[in-house]
């Protein structure tokens, strides 16, 4: 453990690379993304982001790494349901903060995943904002057509769907 007082005003804390506690941070969402979802690729009507990153568990213990593989060319979807915190209609999550178990949390906490976690939020806090409305009032098919115009990499099918590209 390293003694960190680098911020004036802060009472000194301590941190630790490997702490379970830390890892496990996560967001309670509309939705939590499941291991059985990365695992079966599965489709989301609400993605507004996809994942393919193995399912990289690390014991408790700090010794030995379990890694399981989603489907080869799969890639699952990641929900907007995922970044909607319960309980607050205008907060979104993102990274490796949205709601998901332990798992899956194992797989999506890669940066790309991050990034377009963020992505997805900050066009739908955009939205929201623009409509003067709560995120989760926000159509998920606009929050879908923004980022596919801005080039974000959701399912094929969905820009057909939304009349995109």
């Amino acid at each position: 453990m390293n003694r960190s007082t680098a911020c004036p005003g802060r009472t000194p804390c301590e941190t630790g690379a490997g702490d379970v506690r830390v890892k496990r941070r996560h967001a309670a969402a509309l939705l939590d993304l499941r291991r059985a979802d990365i695992l079966r690729a599965r489709a989301f009507d609400d993605a507004i982001a996809r994942g393919s990153y193995v399912i990289d568990l690390h014991a408790p213990e700090g010794k030995g790494t379990v890694l399981t593989r989603p489907p080869l060319r799969g890639a699952y979807d990641i929900p907007l349901r995922c970044l909607l915190a319960l309980g607050l209609r205008r907060l979104l999550v993102a990274g490796r903060c949205i709601s998901g178990t332990h798992e899956a949390h194992s797989s999506y906490r890669v940066m790309p995943i991050a990034m377009a976690t963020g992505h997805a939020a900050g066009v739908c806090a955009a939205l929201a904002a623009r409509a003067g409305a709560a995120a989760r009032d926000v159509d998920v098919r606009e929050v879908q057509r923004e980022l596919l115009r801005q080039g974000a990499s959701l399912r094929p099918h969905l820009a057909a769907r939304l009349g995109v590209g």
